[in-house]
């Protein structure tokens, strides 16, 4: 054997005695460890095949729900309602019911909806004999506890009446209604203590009569902000004026 084999011989032995020191040191520390941690060399001596094959079943629908999907299995899409649409409408409730409200618009604080004086002593009708403050209360209360515009103009036209006039001297293009009688349970009041007593202005009124007299459908539905938008015509589709 020359130099050269007998360097790869010693070599090999002295890789075969590191190796083999590892193992014996490997398995020294593991039988310590296992000395002084009984429950880690049961672990050890245990099967761990088993578990691979756990037939335990998985829920792999856990948060799922089947509300979140439509007929064709596709998930839904979330409705988020508008913030500015829901003050709008809280706002809304609040003037329907009388009570105090901030405009959406331009900010102005309303007061809110309260009886206000009868007619003064000089009324013809005698008004504020027939209802006591209790009973104007109780008018006021059912006014606004409707909630709704149509259901309140509705109560309005239920309580007005035309008075026809014997001699109508009106033109075809008069923009003047006929008189009116004001009202309450049936007992008739003059328009004062009529539009003070549910605090309201007399433009209600006078919608409500354009809508009765002009209208040949009557209907008292609240049609603001149901216009479409306005077609807008750009300048340069325009003809250009010649002087």
């Amino acid at each position: 054997m020359d130099n050269s084999q007998g360097y790869f011989v010693n070599l090999q032995q002295m890789v075969g005695d590191k190796t083999g020191d590892d193992v014996s040191s490997g398995q020294d520390t593991g039988a310590q460890n296992s000395q002084e941690h009984p429950n880690l060399r049961q672990y050890m001596e245990t099967d761990h095949d088993e578990s691979d094959n756990c037939d335990v079943p998985v829920d792999t629908t856990l948060g799922v729900s089947s509300d979140n999907f439509d007929e064709s299995g596709e998930r839904k899409r979330k409705k988020v309602g508008r913030k500015a649409h829901w003050i709008q409408e809280h706002k809304k409730y609040l003037r329907n019911t009388g009570q105090s409200y901030v405009t959406y618009t331009s900010s102005k604080v309303r007061r809110a909806r309260q009886v206000q004086p009868p007619c003064s002593n000089s009324c013809r009708l005698r008004c504020f004999e027939k209802f006591t403050p209790e009973q104007r209360q109780a008018l006021f209360r059912k006014y606004w506890d409707l909630g709704d515009i149509e259901q309140q103009r509705l109560y309005i036209a239920q309580n007005l009446d035309r008075v026809l006039p014997k001699y109508d001297r009106r033109t075809p293009d008069s923009k003047r209604f006929l008189n009116t009688a004001h009202f309450f349970d049936k007992e008739r009041v003059c328009q004062a203590f009529f539009l003070n007593t549910l605090d309201i202005t007399q433009k209600m009124v006078r919608t409500i009569q354009g809508r009765m007299e002009n209208s040949a459908e009557c209907t008292f539905k609240d049609s603001r902000g149901g216009h479409q938008k306005k077609r807008l015509v750009s300048s340069a589709s325009l003809p250009l004026s010649t002087v």
